[in-house]
């Protein structure tokens, strides 16, 4: 792995306009950089906060779905077919500590 990573920096095989071509997006990077548009942290946070957002609507839809399957089941009675999956979700989410 190591020997065919060498050979591609090898430069009698890198092709001649490689080279402009990585200093063009280096230029660039620390062009974006330098005006703050785009940093690894600034992502980080963005997905970390776009994460958080849809974890808790994730919980939330489900919290909804399993209670509305609770109140089928309480209106059906036996002629409300049984779901598995809602069950075990009822089971975690109920065993989950509460938010508020």
């Amino acid at each position: 792995m190591l020997t065919r990573f060498f050979r591609f920096l090898d430069p009698t095989l890198i092709s001649p306009d490689l080279a402009p071509r990585l200093r063009r997006l280096a230029d660039d990077c620390e062009q974006l950089k330098a005006h703050g548009i785009v940093t690894p942290q600034m992502l980080r946070k963005a997905m970390t906060r776009l994460w958080a957002k849809r974890e808790e609507q994730l919980s939330t839809v489900l919290e909804t779905t399993v209670g509305l399957y609770g109140d089928l089941q309480g209106i059906a009675g036996r002629a409300m077919p049984e779901i598995e999956s809602l069950d075990v979700l009822a089971i975690s989410t109920s065993s989950e500590p509460s938010s508020a």
